[in-house]
């Protein structure tokens, strides 16, 4: 048990610990064996050698982390700790001569395990960035101060000659890297490296070409359609924002409130954006997103499109002759091109309205706001009803009357 002079040991320790603690001067010193960071579970020796050169016999006394172990005799003492499993601690000893409680060295002591070797690295190139960014799997937690880098070496071709400063270029963790720095057109080894005080492991190397690492725009969700055949067609429609070309894209859906998810490639996306026709079970709310990358396989993904909601109509919803019903998502508020108050009274326009097409006069309609002034020589007929109105206060398409 510990006397009261131990009372003493939190307050000088946490002076030892101080960062303002420099004219605390040692009577002796502390150490670890096998060193001061080991393996985590491994058998240690704490060592302490008091110089206070006490006249009277003298007790050692050894705390870990505030505990106070039995004090041993004698100007040097040695305490076994074996499968030591605490990841950090603080060593301090005390001598204890002629009813006194004296300092004589502390240290600290760290124990984890070596970094294991980066897993998964993927990069990309956001369209329209000037970073590459990279990530990995860093492996187990070493409950020690681990260092983690990514490397890229240049590949260079026969007729160059390698430069010095081409050899390795490294970057910190998390951090982007410029494109300026790089060779646009060039390849690259990549590769992640981790390194602690028990060792360095790092990933395998990679060769990528700068090129093939861009991620295109997310294609933005123009609606979907369902047809009155038997079996009921639907049909979703997505607007390309990408300026690339030669893309291959991916939609996924499901019914609203299950796991599984339906994937479905689009090999050919034409310019103004891919589609995809469903056979969907009908009266059920269905969430769909969207996906794309260049035509290499060794191009990465982007991330799926925030979900659009649509619900297929009943089963006979729609009678012979009746106009396909699309759904519009919600999307950002928007108005009009021609100008004019807000349609059907609501706060914003196109707001998850859903539109009924009835003349060809409408076929260049975009949801997305960037809308063609129906041909007036067609006569477009045509409803945009608000949610919650029970009839259109103001429609924006008038059956032959002239525009606002």
């Amino acid at each position: 048990m510990a006397g009261p002079g131990q009372a003493l040991v939190l307050p000088v320790l946490l002076c030892c610990l101080c960062p303002g603690a420099a004219n605390l001067e040692c009577n002796g010193r502390v150490w670890i064996e096998p060193g001061p960071v080991v393996l985590l579970g491994s058998d240690i020796s704490i060592g302490c050698e008091s110089w206070l050169g006490c006249p009277s016999p003298q007790q050692l006394l050894i705390v870990l982390n505030y505990s106070s172990t039995q004090a041993l005799p004698g100007e040097a003492v040695r305490l076994h700790l074996p499968r030591f499993q605490l990841p950090f601690a603080t060593v301090t000893c005390f001598s204890h001569c002629a009813q006194r409680h004296r300092l004589v060295c502390g240290t600290e002591l760290r124990a984890g395990y070596p970094p294991e070797p980066p897993g998964n690295l993927s990069c990309a190139i956001a369209e329209g960035s000037e970073r590459l960014r990279c990530g990995w799997e860093r492996g187990r937690t070493t409950h020690l101060p681990t260092r983690h880098s990514l490397h890229l070496r240049r590949v260079v071709a026969q007729d160059e000659e390698e430069e010095d400063d081409e050899e390795e270029k490294t970057f910190p963790a998390d951090s982007p890297v410029l494109l300026r720095e790089l060779h646009n057109a060039s390849q690259y080894w990549v590769w992640a490296q981790a390194s602690n005080a028990l060792g360095t492991a790092r990933s395998a190397p990679r060769r990528l070409s700068l090129q093939e690492l861009v991620v295109p725009a997310l294609p933005v969700p123009m609606g979907a359609e369902t047809t009155d055949t038997s079996p009921a067609s639907t049909t979703t429609r997505w607007r390309s924002r990408t300026r690339l070309r030669d893309l291959r894209c991916q939609e996924r859906h499901r019914a609203r409130g299950t796991p599984a998810w339906h994937v479905e490639p689009c090999d050919k996306v034409p310019p103004e954006g891919p589609r995809w026709q469903h056979e969907l079970q009908s009266d059920t709310e269905f969430e769909f997103q969207a996906r794309c990358r260049l035509g290499s396989a060794r191009s990465p993904w982007s991330a799926w499109s925030p979900p659009f909601l649509y619900r297929t109509p009943e089963a006979g919803g729609l009678s012979a002759g009746d106009s396909p019903l699309w759904h519009l998502p919600a999307l950002a508020p928007l108005s009009p091109p021609w100008g004019g108050s807000k349609p059907c009274g609501c706060g914003t326009w196109g707001h998850g309205a859903v539109v009924a097409l009835a003349a060809l006069g409408m076929a260049g309609l975009d949801v997305l706001g960037e809308l063609s002034r129906p041909s007036r020589s067609h006569g477009p007929q045509c409803l945009a009803c608000c949610p919650g109105w029970k009839k259109p206060h103001r429609p924006w398409c008038r059956d032959k009357s002239p525009w606002p």
